[in-house]
């Protein structure tokens, strides 16, 4: 976004959009940098013939990578609360193992306290930077691809649920008040919702205020259908016809105008 700059120096106006054009992809391999570190650390302190710390370490930071990434191997919209959980519990074990494997080689080279906690220490800052660094990079980039979490305690699911629920039939109550009169003017009975759109495509010399509230009422009905989209109600295919045929109705009769 363009609004509230207040930058007096074009050069350090410069630097700052150097800065934002290059941060994602130096935040993305400072991310995979920080898990080939922690996987150093493993393989150096654990107790473990390099044979087989070597590749269990680089599994297990794979796999924390892939667990933490899933939500943008297919956006849908929707974002898991799982990865999060996942590294952060992958955080706590790395952190555990790695304070015992420091402690086993205190106790094989005869390490002083103040050695064992300047490297336990540091190793361990190394790995939490790593740990805050991924979740404000993937937490980034779900706000920008419009991510919402989803909810994981059922009483908020349902109040969540339930609103949406209550604003969709709000909407619908909406729309059914401002189509009656335009059956009523111009057909004289009463006759299903659908019949006013009817009424105003026939009526190629409709009256202004009429298509304007046909208009009003489709509009209505849009954002109703958009609501349900959005929190993922009802059928998908039901919801996207009914969307495309709102914004083509809309689109009709604003050309009647």
């Amino acid at each position: 976004m363009q609004n509230n700059r207040n930058f007096q120096n074009r050069a350090f106006e410069d630097l700052f959009a150097s800065i934002t054009n290059n941060m994602p992809a130096l935040t993305f391999f400072g991310i995979i940098l920080t898990y080939g570190i922690t996987a150093a650390l493993t393989v150096f302190f654990l107790p473990l013939p390099a044979m087989y710390a070597v590749p269990a370490a680089l599994a297990v930071q794979f796999g924390r990578f892939a667990v933490v990434f899933t939500d943008f191997l297919n956006p849908t919209g929707k974002r898991s609360p799982w990865p999060p959980i996942i590294a952060t519990g992958a955080t706590i074990v790395a952190l555990v193992e790695f304070g015992y494997s420091v402690q086993d080689m205190q106790l094989e080279s005869t390490w002083t306290n103040a050695r064992y906690w300047s490297v336990y220490l540091f190793g361990s800052m190394l790995i939490v930077f790593g740990y805050i660094l991924e979740l404000n990079f993937i937490s980034k980039g779900a706000e920008g691809y419009g991510m919402q979490r989803s909810r994981v305690m059922p009483g908020s699911a349902e109040a969540v649920t339930q609103r949406v629920r209550n604003v969709a039939t709000e909407a619908a109550e909406a729309i059914a008040p401002q189509r009656r009169p335009i059956i009523a003017g111009f057909q004289g009975s009463a006759e299903p919702q659908s019949q006013p759109e009817k009424q105003v495509e026939t009526g190629g010399n409709a009256p202004q205020d009429v298509v304007r509230k046909a208009i009003t009422s489709e509009r209505a009905k849009l954002r109703a259908y958009r609501h349900k989209a959005l929190n993922g109600m009802g059928n998908a295919d039901t919801i996207a016809a009914g969307i495309a045929r709102a914004e083509a109705e809309i689109e009709r009769l604003e050309n009647m105008l």
